[in-house]
């Protein structure tokens, strides 16, 4: 991957990547079932969750939810990253950073304005990306185009989940946000992030 023309102070991993690899690949204890989560490659901290386990049947619990698309591949110039959240909280972007894996979230230093997503029009956004199982993996991908992640914390527990997108399933995934969004300013926003990620020319 080519280097960027300009670089960000990431904040420190909390865990050495011998301790990631280890934690990892540590195996469940005799009579116990193996943890839930999914694999999430080299991380900061914590581990991912499953898409399921951020895909709530209940439109309600989606007002704390919080989503953020970040531009990961080559680049010329910032391209900002687009943060959402449900009509119950503000946007914080420090709460994914320990979810964060070994790639370069620089662009969030860059946020711009934040959509606001009612719970229901949220809900039928993960709705839709369950329709195309590829989109729900959490697999790590070495040079991914985009990181969307989203973070669950209506319930007892913080839960964050990432996919790492390829340039097409960067534009599916816009174009599912955007089918879900009626206000026409917001749907403007998320076509000019759609036109910044999925086509910004390598």
């Amino acid at each position: 991957m080519a280097q960027r023309p300009f670089h960000w102070t990431r904040l420190p991993a909390c865990v050495s990547l011998l301790g990631a690899l280890l934690l990892l690949g540590s195996a469940a204890p005799a009579g116990h079932d193996p943890p839930t989560m999914a694999p999430a490659g080299v991380q900061a901290t914590l581990p991912l969750a499953p898409f399921a386990a951020i895909h709530s049947p209940n439109p309600a619990d989606y007002a704390t939810y919080q989503l953020k698309f970040t531009y990961l591949g080559d680049q010329k110039k910032v391209v900002g990253s687009m943060a959402g959240v449900g009509i119950g909280r503000p946007f914080d972007a420090t709460a994914f950073v320990p979810y964060e894996r070994d790639l370069d979230y620089g662009n969030d230093d860059f946020t711009g304005d934040t959509l606001v997503v009612p719970p229901v029009a949220f809900k039928a956004f993960l709705d839709a990306v369950a329709a195309y199982p590829a989109l729900m993996d959490t697999s790590f991908v070495a040079e991914p185009n985009a990181s969307l992640m989203i973070l669950r914390d209506s319930g007892p527990l913080t839960l964050c989940w990432e996919h790492l997108a390829t340039r097409a399933e960067t534009d599916l995934l816009f174009q599912l946000l955007r089918d879900q969004i009626a206000n026409p300013a917001d749907t403007a926003t998320v076509s000019s992030y759609r036109r910044q990620m999925a086509g910004v020319r390598r």
